[in-house]
């Protein structure tokens, strides 16, 4: 789990399935804060982000329970190779900007 922070409020749970895989972002306990040097409101939540090969986990447990996952780690994630590490952190930077832009 780390903090992570959003300029609009965020639902607890959010998945999105790509490429055979699902992308489950986990934001949690959200408190409202205003930046200090932009003056703007912002979100700041407890985040956990799982990326595993479609079908593996309980997509409905997750989304009933997620306070169960987020210090989760799909153990398989520490098997990929470095290039296939690049491109889902790319592809889930991809799905963070279309959360947080809204395009």
């Amino acid at each position: 789990m780390i903090k992570a922070i959003f300029t609009n409020k965020q639902q607890s749970v959010n998945m999105k399935t790509l490429d055979g895989k699902d992308f489950i972002y986990i934001c949690l306990n959200g408190e409202e804060k205003t930046d200090g040097e932009t003056g703007n409101n912002c979100f700041k939540y407890n985040y956990n982000e799982i990326i595993c090969p479609t079908g593996t986990l309980d997509i409905e447990d997750i989304a009933a329970n997620p306070e169960n996952y987020i210090n989760y780690v799909y153990e398989e994630e520490a098997e990929l190779t470095i290039t296939e590490q690049l491109n889902d952190i790319q592809l889930a930077m991809a799905e963070l900007y279309e959360m947080i832009i809204g395009e």
